[in-house]
């Protein structure tokens, strides 16, 4: 069928005007369909790793700043004894009242006091009930468990330390030194509440007993315990002596390069008993 030249001629500003029309719907579909693509990938790409929107991130207050202070049990402000150092009037063996008249210089070291702190009464302890795993208290001078233990009152302890220069044998010529001894001793004094509530004279008797085979002795003029620990300054034991009274216990610990005689140590023992007891 043949379109006549006329018709034509009409038909076709409105197929262009036609065609015209649905380009640009076309064309706006397709931005439309790309804005929305866009957005999408957009959406996608925040939420897998992108940068958290302003409002879910952590602010500076928000966030810990610093560590959190550590946490202190009771028992760790708790303040069991007090210990100081002290004169020798006020308690303890000054040198010149135990060394020998020929002694060459004399030191101490102490005395150190030991009282009950202000929290004494809340803090734990029990004297052991028997062995010999725990350190006596002459072994071990300070030792603040042991004393929180007692519920004693006082505690002093001290070193007094000599020396002496021996004379040669008389095989040996004159010219020759003599030989330098030197004698320590450690003492300890326990004041006890009265009546002595928690047996702690009796625990003390029974650990020089049991383990450092102590056996009763006079030893000048007053009743003593007298045993043996190891030797700080030679091949050999050293002696220790414990005294005690109604309510108060004094040891000494004897030591030196060579052994006091009984004379000697019985000469000590008094001295100290008469200083370092209650009368």
């Amino acid at each position: 069928m043949s379109v006549p030249p006329r018709a034509r001629a009409r038909s076709l500003p409105h197929a262009a005007l036609l065609i015209g029309r649905l380009t640009v719907r076309s064309m706006v579909r397709l931005m439309v369909a790309a804005g929305l693509t866009v957005a999408g990938a957009a959406a996608c790409t925040s939420s897998a790793g992108g940068p958290a929107p302003a409002s879910t991130r952590p602010s500076a207050a928000t966030a810990p700043t610093s560590r959190p202070a550590p946490v202190l049990t009771p028992l760790d402000t708790l303040r069991c004894v007090v210990q100081r150092t002290i004169t020798t009037d006020r308690g303890g063996l000054p040198p010149d009242s135990v060394k020998p008249a020929e002694a060459v210089g004399a030191a101490t070291e102490g005395p150190v006091e030991t009282v009950p702190g202000a929290d004494a009464a809340a803090c734990p302890g029990a004297l052991p009930a028997a062995g010999c795993d725990e350190p006596s208290p002459w072994s071990r001078p300070g030792d603040e468990r042991f004393f929180t233990a007692s519920r004693a009152t006082r505690r002093v302890e001290g070193v007094v330390t000599w020396s002496l220069v021996s004379k040669p044998p008389p095989s040996q010529s004159a010219a020759a030194d003599g030989v330098n001894d030197l004698q320590s001793i450690g003492y300890g004094v326990l004041n006890l509440k009265r009546g002595d509530p928690g047996r702690v004279l009796a625990y003390l008797e029974r650990v020089v007993r049991q383990c450092d085979s102590a056996i009763p002795l006079s030893v000048g003029g007053r009743r003593a315990l007298v045993g043996t620990v190891t030797s700080q300054f030679r091949q050999g034991p050293a002696d220790v002596v414990l005294l005690t009274s109604q309510d108060a216990a004094a040891w000494l610990l004897l030591d030196g390069t060579t052994q006091l005689s009984d004379t000697e140590l019985a000469r000590i023992v008094s001295v100290a008993a008469s200083r370092l007891l209650p009368s």
